[in-house]
């Protein structure tokens, strides 16, 4: 019963099951030697009755599991040699819980309890490894969710332990060294940390040298590593990363098979950072390599709606770059045709709707720049403001949002001399102003757009604050 896969057992199978030792538990006592086995049990009985129903569970199967793990390792003696699997176990049910509440207090005492497990045993224990590499998982989730970097340094350590000791010929070689660079990147992503970056660069090239790899591991170990090398360029703007991360993802496709479930992700990972490379250079080479992976892309489109909705929000974006460029009205009415489709198919309160409606918006509002046509700024305006609502107060973008309707209201503003227009968009400048999260380079934008807006409405104290404000800024 220890397995936790939900399909191993029917429902009514585990609910006998339960039954069951629910009454071998009421008629034995805590110093019964079978006490311990029974009582893990059920508590591992529970915590799968939790998982099948899961995510209409009843969290007090969880409750019940987790004082059932507590009571076990209460009974048991501290060198016990299962204390440790119970620990972990323990981890495992106060982690789940954890997600279901968000309750700090879980988090730790997971986190606790997997190093606890690691503690218990010895170095030389056949089963240390095993303990660790969970341990691993549940502190790093925790170090995460708390925002505990020396945690983080600790998984760290952890991983370089299990290196150190698995063999060049050990079947888990891969494994180990993957669980070691996706907590790297993990970590990366964050804290921020670049050194964190850097490492996962180098155990991702470290995965690829090792000998003996199918077509297929290849191909995702070389797609990861250009994923990473990516992510480098985008935080140093290293444009060899960005020609190495290219190669890397055009190697992967070209190692994986055209009847691949992996194949679409592979060719939009390669599509993405072409279409980084174009909206650098604007060159026309540039936009017709990423056209070949980007029609392939659309003639086999995933059939999984939220799949389909994130493929093509990133083609809406490269098309709309294309349409920024070129001012065609075919280039227009293919973004707005693919980025409508991502809008329609991105279900209300998905974290990727705001990102889709806003880069729809930014579509409507570049044709009215080309074409002066005001009713593609009407509806810029309009779906500006959804993005905005859909944007959670406090989010890294919300800034943005504001500063963008901002435009859009002043451009209505100087179609039709509106003053409400003016005023809504003085308070939206002042918003992004002010936001102190939000990149310096906006806000100065920002500061720049407001006292402009305040010279227009004739309020020249309020235009000097900001200019003021924004020199400060700089």
């Amino acid at each position: 019963m220890a397995d936790d896969s939900p399909e191993t057992l029917t429902l009514e199978t585990l609910d006998v099951a339960i039954a069951s030792l629910r009454n071998s538990l009421k008629i034995m006592s805590r110093e019964d030697p079978d006490f311990y086995s029974q009582t893990t049990l059920l508590a591992h009985g529970l915590r799968k009755h939790y998982l099948i129903l899961r995510p209409h569970g009843d969290l007090s199967d969880l409750d019940e599991s987790i004082t059932l793990f507590q009571q076990a390792l209460e009974s048991s003696p501290t060198d016990d040699a299962k204390r440790a699997e119970c620990l972990v176990s323990l981890a495992f049910c106060l982690s789940l819980r954890c997600d279901e509440t968000g309750s700090e207090i879980d988090a730790i005492e997971a986190s606790r309890s997997a190093a606890d497990a690691a503690n218990t045993l010895g170095k030389d224990d056949p089963s240390y490894i095993t303990i660790l590499q969970s341990a691993c998982y549940f502190i790093r989730k925790t170090a995460i969710r708390l925002h505990d970097e020396n945690d983080m340094e600790s998984v760290f350590n952890m991983h370089k332990h299990i290196l150190s000791v698995t063999d060049i010929d050990h079947p888990q070689l891969k494994s180990r060294f993957r669980d070691y660079d996706n907590d790297l990147f993990n970590g990366y992503l964050a804290f921020g940390d670049v050194e964190y970056l850097q490492a996962a660069i180098q155990v991702s090239e470290d995965i690829i040298n090792i000998p003996d790899q199918s077509s297929e591991e290849h191909a995702r170990n070389i797609w990861i590593l250009g994923r990473r090398l990516v992510q480098r360029y985008l935080r140093t703007g290293t444009s060899a990363d960005l020609d190495d991360g290219i190669r890397a993802c055009q190697q992967a496709v070209d190692y994986t098979p055209l009847n691949s479930k992996d194949r679409q992700r592979r060719l939009q990972s390669l599509c993405d950072s072409l279409g980084e490379k174009y909206s650098q250079t604007q060159e026309e080479a540039d936009y017709q390599a990423v056209k070949v992976v980007l029609d392939q892309i659309l003639d086999h489109l995933p059939t999984k709606q939220k799949s389909r909705a994130r493929s093509l929000g990133n083609i809406g974006v490269i098309l709309s770059l294309r349409y920024r460029q070129t001012g065609h009205d075919d280039d227009f009415q293919r973004a707005i045709r693919v980025a409508k489709e991502a809008v329609d198919l991105t279900a209300n309160g998905d974290m990727g709707h705001a990102v889709r409606l806003s880069n729809l918006g930014t579509v409507y509002a570049e044709a009215y720049c080309n074409t002066g046509n005001t009713e593609r700024l009407e509806e810029a305006i309009r779906i500006g403001r959804e993005a905005l609502t859909a944007t959670p107060n406090g989010h890294p973008d919300k800034a943005m949002r504001h500063f963008n309707l901002a435009d859009r209201l002043q451009l209505r503003y100087s179609e039709s001399g509106s003053t409400d227009d003016l005023k809504e968009a003085i308070s939206l400048y002042r918003l992004t102003l002010h936001e102190f999260k939000a990149p310096m380079f906006l806000r100065v934008e920002a500061g720049y757009s407001l006292m402009q807006a305040c010279v227009w409405n004739r309020d020249l104290n309020e235009a000097y604050e900001a200019g003021a404000e924004t020199i400060d800024h700089l």
